[in-house]
């Protein structure tokens, strides 16, 4: 009797990466995959119309976070397992996502083998944060930071850790970017204060899911 094959989704905002994984999955007798976009807002709208297996799942796209994705499509209470898939190994985006229910998180840099194998361990019903420190905690310093930050400033330096561009950030704000602009720079003189040289020195260092007013 033929087993059937894993469903699998994926979403990216560079096609490069979508066509990279469709390719290491195109002789797979495990897994197959039924879908892709770039697009967040089509994304979300066929995991709930297609409701793959998995669905592999860019945190950093244009205009809509992958944990975002994530926390829309549990309201749906959808069975769907979410592998991570990042360029960066940001602590406090594992974290968040593993506490909104996905299964694994893996860095874009990994071969083939490694991303078959964690595929194969998600179905198994295996997580697989294999680079997250269990010691993790960003209490402390998340707490500190919202007490020196106004509730806009926490909002933009969320923004901000989680990649985005000025331009970007102006966007999803419906801000003008020469207001971002000089935010950020009074954002940075703040944060210079706490002994951070640039916005990079504290990923990994905050929660992120608590920088909200």
């Amino acid at each position: 009797m033929k087993t059937a094959m894993a469903s699998i989704y994926i979403a990216d905002d560079h096609s490069i990466v979508i066509d990279g994984i469709k390719s290491i999955l195109a002789n797979s007798k495990q897994f197959e995959v039924i879908g892709y976009s770039t697009d967040p807002k089509q994304v979300l709208n066929d995991i709930i119309h297609f409701t793959p297996d998995i669905v592999i799942l860019d945190e950093y796209m244009q205009t809509k976070n992958g944990s975002e994705i994530l926390q829309e499509v549990a309201v749906k209470r959808i069975n769907t397992r979410f592998v991570f898939l990042s360029s960066c190994d940001d602590q406090n985006i594992m974290l968040l996502v593993k506490n909104l229910g996905a299964q694994a998180f893996i860095h874009k840099n990994v071969g083939a083998k490694a991303i078959i194998q964690v595929l194969e361990d998600v179905m198994d019903g295996k997580q697989r944060f294999d680079t997250l420190n269990p010691d993790f905690n960003p209490d402390a310093s998340t707490t500190k930071i919202k007490k020196l930050l106004t509730p806009r400033e926490m909002i933009l330096l969320n923004l901000i850790l989680k990649g985005m561009s000025n331009k970007q950030i102006a966007e999803r704000l419906d801000r003008s970017k020469h207001t971002i602009d000089t935010q950020r720079k009074t954002l940075y003189r703040k944060i210079k204060i706490e002994g951070y040289t640039n916005f990079s020195d504290m990923n990994g260092t905050l929660d992120l899911s608590k920088l909200t007013p």
